[in-house]
This record gives C-alpha cells, sequence and structure tokens, in this order.
C-alpha cells in the first residue's frame, strides 16, 4: 500500500511539472524552432532570461527560446498582436500616402545573435528587409524606403523618409512591398503595456533597442509626449554604451528613428526577406498603382465575421470611401481580393498566391 501511494505521489508530482511548464511556455501554435523542441534547445543564461521576460507579454502568440548562441523567435503572423482584452490593432490607420499593400500575416522564425559582437567600426544597416524585431513579433525596417540606402551620416534625404511622407500608421507601421506589417519607426502602440526598463525590440545584429523617445501628436495620439527614456547623447546608430559595458540602441523621434546603423555583426543571412505576391507596378482597381505611394487617407481597418479583413482609405478620385478587402483563399498561402471603388458595394474580385521565399 504504501508502495502504491508513492507512485501515485510521483505521478501526481510528474504532472504538475507538465502543466506548469505548459503554463509557462503558453500554447504552442504548432511552432517549432528550427525542427528542434523548445526542450533541446532550451540553454540558462543572463540574455536569453532578459530576452524572454521582454517578449513575454506576448507569449500567447510569440514562441522564444535559446541555444548556446543564438535567441529564437517565431511568430504565426508577423502582425501586432492584441492582449487578451484588447480590441484588434487598427493597423493601417492615420496613413496618408498610401502605397496600396496590405497587412497579410506570415509566418517568422528569428534567429538572433544571443551574445553580440561589436565591431570596431559601424556598418549601415540594411536597406531592404528587416533591421530587427519588436517585441510583439513585427519586423523593424530602416526609415529609409530606398533599395540601395545606407544610414551613415550625411546619407539622409527626406523625400525617402517614410516618416516625413506619411507613409505610416498612429503606431509607426504599415504595410510594405511583401504584404507584410513592419515599422519604420519606433512601435509607440506598445509602450503603455511595456517596462521601459526591457528591450522593445533586437536588431539583426543581437543588440537589444530600448524605448527612448517616439511620441508626437501622431505617434501615440500625444500621450508618450513626455516620456525620455534616452541614457545620454547617442552615438550615429543610436546607441550608448552604458558604465558597465554594455551597448544598447535606443529610439528616438528624430531620424533614424530606431538603430541607425550597427556597432554588432549583423549577418545578412539571419534576415527574412517576405515575397511579394501581387506585382509591383500594376494598375489597381479602382485606381493608383500597387506599390506606389497615393495620396489619400486610411481611415478604417477591421475584420468581418466572414474573415474578410478592410483597409478602408479615402477614395482616390474624391468621392466617397474606397475599400480593399481580403482573406485567405484555397491553395499555399494563397489570398482573395476584392478590391471596391465604393466600400459598400462588391468590386473586382482576384486571387494571389505567395511566391516561394
Amino acid at each position: 500500500m504504501m508502495r502504491r501511494k508513492i507512485i501515485i505521489a510521483c505521478a501526481l508530482v510528474v504532472a504538475a511539472i507538465a502543466v506548469l511548464t505548459i503554463w509557462t511556455l503558453g500554447p504552442t501554435n504548432g511552432v517549432v524552432f528550427h525542427g528542434s523542441s523548445m526542450t533541446e534547445k532550451s540553454a540558462k543564461s543572463k540574455e536569453c532570461d532578459e530576452a524572454k521576460a521582454a517578449f513575454s507579454l506576448f507569449r500567447g502568440g510569440i514562441k522564444v527560446d535559446c541555444d548556446q548562441s543564438y535567441l529564437y523567435v517565431a511568430t504565426d503572423t508577423g502582425l501586432p498582436i492584441a492582449l487578451p482584452g484588447q480590441a484588434e490593432p487598427k493597423l493601417m490607420v492615420g496613413i496618408k500616402n498610401f502605397i496600396l499593400r496590405v497587412p497579410v500575416p506570415f509566418a517568422f522564425n528569428w534567429k538572433l545573435p544571443l551574445h553580440p559582437k561589436l565591431n570596431d567600426q559601424p556598418t549601415p544597416a540594411a536597406s531592404t528587409g528587416p533591421i530587427g524585431v519588436a517585441i510583439d513579433g513585427v519586423p523593424i525596417f530602416l526609415w529609409d524606403k530606398r533599395p540601395d540606402s545606407t544610414d551613415l551620416p550625411g546619407y539622409y534625404d527626406s523625400k525617402y523618409d517614410t516618416v516625413v511622407q506619411d507613409e505610416l500608421d498612429h503606431c509607426g507601421g504599415h504595410a510594405g512591398q511583401g504584404e507584410d506589417y513592419h515599422y519604420h519607426y519606433a512601435p509607440v502602440c506598445l509602450v503603455d503595456i511595456h517596462h521601459l526598463d526591457r528591450p522593445i525590440g533586437y536588431g539583426i545584429d543581437g543588440i537589444p533597442i530600448y524605448f527612448g523617445t517616439g511620441g508626437t501628436a501622431f505617434f501615440g495620439y500625444g500621450k508618450l509626449n513626455a516620456i525620455n527614456n534616452l541614457p545620454g547623447k547617442l552615438d550615429d546608430c543610436n546607441g550608448f554604451k552604458k558604465a558597465d559595458g554594455t551597448y544598447a540602441y535606443y529610439t528616438t523621434k528624430e531620424q533614424p528613428y530606431t538603430l541607425g546603423c550597427n556597432l554588432g555583426y549583423a549577418d545578412p543571412a539571419l534576415q527574412i526577406n517576405v515575397p511579394p505576391f501581387r506585382n509591383q507596378g500594376t494598375a489597381q482597381p479602382g485606381g493608383g498603382v500597387i506599390g506606389e505611394a497615393s495620396r489619400t487617407l486610411i481611415t478604417d481597418f477591421y475584420t468581418d465575421a466572414a474573415g474578410w479583413r478592410h483597409v478602408e482609405y479615402a477614395a482616390l478620385n474624391g468621392q466617397g470611401t474606397s475599400a480593399i478587402l481580403y482573406r485567405a483563399a484555397s491553395g499555399n498561402d494563397c489570398w482573395e481580393f476584392d478590391y471596391r471603388t465604393d466600400r459598400n458595394v462588391k468590386g473586382v474580385l482576384e486571387t494571389y498566391c505567395r511566391g516561394p521565399q
């Protein structure tokens, strides 16, 4: 009898540990980290613990793990995540120069250096593809929309600045040429729920990005204007070396907004570029050219009961409100689009599928 009680007690302990583990990690959402399980990859370190704490707000939609060398971050959608009790994020709203791209989900599996190696001299941040990832799993891009740009001092031109050109929403992001949502500015919509002493993102080089400044009347609706979390005078990369020798980037409401260049080694092989599936330069039904800015105002974004996502904007012909509706279609990463000149009238239907990455 005593032996049976011991066996039962042991079984209960094992079950409790399993439940606690599942609660701690959150649902898996079918995400596997580069072919390995969480248990196989987990490695304890101060850097890993700090990264997991930074991403912990969104653990229901993001999975974070480490091995001895890398931080792994996986997200099923690459889109901002609503926390329990929060409304669906109003993506794209406020954009005045609309490139007619919309935020379509894309699964990202990030691999970032866990122990960044600092260079003696800064190197240009990538002008195409992401330069970092925010704690909600959304990519961070350079401010500049030129494909051959560099953010080293002396290269700035305001006509290519996505912030100055009104191409971003109130959260500092937009849908880019891959129909992927990403930030070009500080992810200000995270600040209300974020601890300022934790990173708000990480560079591709593995260096943490902290919120410094970024609140304006537009970005953050004026609620964040008084926040200044800067540690001192930043270098050209928007970085700062602390007394303990650690280095980090900080966001600013002035260009370069996030990181300006890389002081850490940024392996281009770690970049994730999302392939477009609506051809650049194609005329869009209802007016405008896909991938090129049209002057308008995006007024709403929502998902209806039938699963259609709506991006509504002032009609390019100046009459009423137009909309692009889209939802998942049959096929591998295929999406059905409904282009409406009048948001209330069914428009031209087309289906597109993403190509290989």
